[in-house]
């Protein structure tokens, strides 16, 4: 298990991918959002175990500029992301 939380995203030869670890289990929100402020896609709503996480994106949503809001207990982040085709 990763010794502090973390989250990022990664674009590697064309595919977009969320990855985040988690010190302890935990109730974790991830929701992407529209540079309008629309939320597009929930992607996790649950409370997961302490690891290593990695969700690509690229079948999820088209091409664009999206903010991902990132919750883990009581600390959150906010991070852009650009899925290219």
């Amino acid at each position: 298990k990763p010794a502090q939380l973390f989250f990022g995203s990664v674009n590697m030869g064309g595919s977009t991918q969320l990855k985040f670890g988690l010190p302890e289990s935990a109730p974790v929100t991830i929701t992407i959002y529209d540079l309008r402020g629309r939320v597009v896609n929930q992607l996790v709503n649950s409370v997961l175990n302490a690891g290593y996480y990695s969700i690509p994106l690229d079948n999820l949503m088209g091409a664009g500029m999206y903010i991902t809001r990132f919750t883990a207990g009581s600390k959150s982040m906010t991070e852009k992301v650009m899925i290219q085709r």
